[in-house]
């Protein structure tokens, strides 16, 4: 049974809940100025780690395309050993789908093949079957200016048929650093000429 001091004490607390709530949904909302300061402060954070961000994604890629280089150098050494000369197309590697215009790395411009058809200077006959079996590159250039271009050589001491040396090289710029030698070894005594043909099938 509710006694005058009961039913006091229970107003008390029903009054003193109702303050609370009222308290509660006036501060619940936040005033102009303080959703200002709010963007303001989102927005330098987002300024300060933007930057970092933009960094770690050409990181990932640049990444991916040594990877890429390196598996179309070792896939290069892999097939002279079976044919005496360097692949001639991407496609004869057999590791990646150049239909559609070349294989492409994300953040990167499709492979691009590099190697010197070589004929005999006299005849103008061609040699090797149209390859060559002592130097051959791959390269990729960043599509993004901020990016690092990447190249991949594979070269055979003049005259071997025997064992290959591979290296891949990053860029100092979103083009690729180009040949691994300061110049290309020919592998021939005979009177020759070299042809640079680019592909990127």
């Amino acid at each position: 049974m509710l006694t005058p001091v009961t039913c006091l004490k229970l107003l008390f607390t029903l009054n003193e809940q109702l303050q609370r709530r009222r308290q509660i949904t006036h501060n619940s909302g936040l005033s102009l100025p303080e959703v200002l300061a709010v963007i303001v402060i989102l927005g330098v954070i987002a300024l300060i780690a933007l930057p970092s961000l933009l960094n770690q994604k050409h990181k990932a890629q640049l990444a991916s395309a040594k990877a890429t280089i390196g598996a179309v150098n070792r896939a290069q050494e892999a097939y002279r050993v079976r044919h005496k000369i360097f692949a001639t197309k991407l496609s004869l590697l057999k590791i990646y789908d150049t239909s559609g215009g070349g294989y492409k790395i994300e953040g990167y411009h499709p492979l691009v093949l590099t190697y010197d058809q070589i004929k005999r200077q006299d005849t103008n006959a061609v040699l090797y079957g149209g390859g060559n079996p002592w130097y051959v590159s791959v390269h990729a250039q960043a599509i993004d200016p901020a990016g690092t271009g990447v190249s991949g050589c594979v070269w055979a001491k003049p005259g071997s048929f025997g064992v290959t040396t591979a290296s891949v090289k990053e860029g100092s710029t979103a083009a690729p650093p180009g040949d691994c030698w300061a110049a290309v070894p020919q592998g021939s005594s005979e009177p020759v000429k070299f042809y640079s043909i680019q592909t990127t099938e």
